[in-house]
């Protein structure tokens, strides 16, 4: 083996240390994500969108707000935005022809 093989090795060596340590990295910053996303309730579409911080405590604070505001229903309308069962069943009458007063 040559001086320079062995040059060209531990660069090559390093160079593949550095990538895994980012990979470590990246995949510890991710499981901490959802940890916190898991603790504060909060679906997975929001915690790729909306948990941005680099750091635990900027994440949970993150969460802490979104959980806070009711960011966490999963896709889910408020209640009071659903139609209420007068108007499902009007409507349903109308597509169906049948009476609302039957159902």
């Amino acid at each position: 083996m040559s001086d320079d093989n062995t040059a060209t090795e531990q660069t090559f060596t390093a160079a593949e240390v550095e990538s895994l340590n980012q990979r470590a990295v990246a995949a510890e910053h991710a499981a901490l994500r959802m940890t916190i996303a898991a603790t504060y309730g909060i679906n997975a579409e929001d915690t790729a969108a909306l948990l941005t911080a680099t750091d635990e405590s900027g994440l949970t604070a993150q969460a802490l707000r979104l959980s806070q505001l009711g960011q966490t229903s999963g896709g889910k309308k408020p209640a009071d935005a659903r139609p209420q069962r007068d108007e499902r069943q009007q409507f349903a009458a109308q597509l169906f022809g049948h009476n609302p007063d039957l159902f």
